[in-house]
């Protein structure tokens, strides 16, 4: 009973272990070029915040293309953008 138990908690750890290196390739493989900058994570609705209201415009990728927005506070606040570039798009 013991070994089958022993056996158990490897294959457990060895399964875990692949997954773990499997999530760190596919975030290796998202991470943002040097040009461009993540957005932080949110805390709470996007409704519930605010922006400041400065014109330093950047190009966020969204699900639907690059979009220029008038700052990166209310890029990031858009669903889906989670990296964005300083300047406008240039196809925007």
């Amino acid at each position: 009973m013991r070994s089958y138990f022993t056996v158990l908690v490897v294959t457990l750890l060895t399964a875990c272990g692949a997954e773990t290196d499997t999530a760190a390739e596919e975030n290796a493989t998202l991470m943002a070029t040097p040009e461009q900058q993540t957005c932080p994570p949110r805390e709470g609705a996007a409704e519930d915040m605010v922006c400041a209201a400065v014109y330093d415009p950047v190009c966020a990728f969204t699900p639907q293309g690059p979009q220029t927005f008038s700052n990166s506070c209310k890029a990031c606040l858009e669903d889906g953008v989670g990296h964005y570039k300083k300047g406008a798009c240039e196809d925007a």
